[in-house]
């Protein structure tokens, strides 16, 4: 983390870089870098624990400039159940233009803190996964990444279509848990263990993953469809998008491959 935050001080870095829970830290922060280049004024939002702090965010801070004389800084004391700081920069009091990292915003994580940051829950909806329905490295990265993701703590899942040429041998416990009807067809929800994670097998009843492939047959249609479906499986089984990072993996490079006009 360290090294990262170092290669990040042309735009933004912290006086100490290690930010420290029930300590005082300065944000320096270069607008010339960002969509705030040409700003008059500068504007530093704050908030601690992904803008969940019991505080709720800090009024707004108009930056001064920095001894640097590149950067402009803004002070701000750490509360001590702080686990991570969260900030964004704006074009005024008000808000108007703001650098929040294409809405990613700036996070920077607190030691010492009192609280420890509760896991995320984390959703994969993917179209390969090794080795149930693997086509090329897709499917490795999908599974290795999950696997990764939970050994640090966090809960994963993963949203997968059923399709009828699934090596079922490397799934355990598969049962049918529910089913739900969208998009003019009854679709089942199977629930099973792949390497130790947790997969929903979307199956609709209108024979769209009963082609006997992962890819091949009006691939399009039927990924659109499965995208769709697996946000509504969400929606309806209580999985909000404001307490789970979703993440199109496999799917979202299908479609980005199929829109580029560059071969990969």
């Amino acid at each position: 983390m360290r090294e990262f935050l170092l290669s990040q001080k042309h735009i933004v870095y912290t006086e100490p870089l290690e930010v420290r829970a029930g300590t005082t830290v300065d944000v320096l922060y270069n607008p010339s870098n960002t969509v705030l280049n040409g700003s008059p004024e500068v504007w530093f939002r704050c908030s601690f624990n992904r803008w969940t702090h019991p505080s709720g965010p800090l009024p707004p801070q108009k930056m001064v400039n920095a001894e640097n004389g590149s950067h402009l800084q803004a002070t701000v004391r750490v509360p001590l159940d702080a686990y991570m700081m969260d900030f964004v920069f704006s074009e005024s009091e008000e808000g108007g233009i703001y650098d929040n990292r294409d809405g990613m915003d700036y996070h920077i994580p607190v030691s010492d803190s009192m609280a420890k940051e509760p896991p995320m829950h984390i959703v994969h909806i993917a179209v390969e996964m090794a080795p149930i329905a693997k086509v090329g490295g897709l499917g490795d990265v999908v599974t290795s990444l999950s696997r990764a993701i939970q050994d640090l703590g966090h809960k994963v899942e993963v949203i997968f279509p059923k399709y009828d040429c699934l090596n079922l041998s490397n799934v355990k416990d598969l049962h049918c848990r529910q089913s739900f009807t969208w998009g003019g067809t009854e679709i089942k929800i199977w629930f099973g263990k792949v390497e130790g994670i947790s997969v929903y097998f979307l199956e609709p009843q209108n024979g769209m993953f009963w082609v006997g492939c992962v890819y091949g047959k009006n691939d399009e249609s039927r990924f659109g469809f499965f995208c769709h479906s697996a946000l509504e499986f969400l929606l309806q089984s209580g999985s909000s998008p404001v307490s789970t990072k979703l993440s199109i993996t496999a799917l979202g490079l299908y479609y980005l491959y199929r829109s580029s006009p560059v071969a990969f």
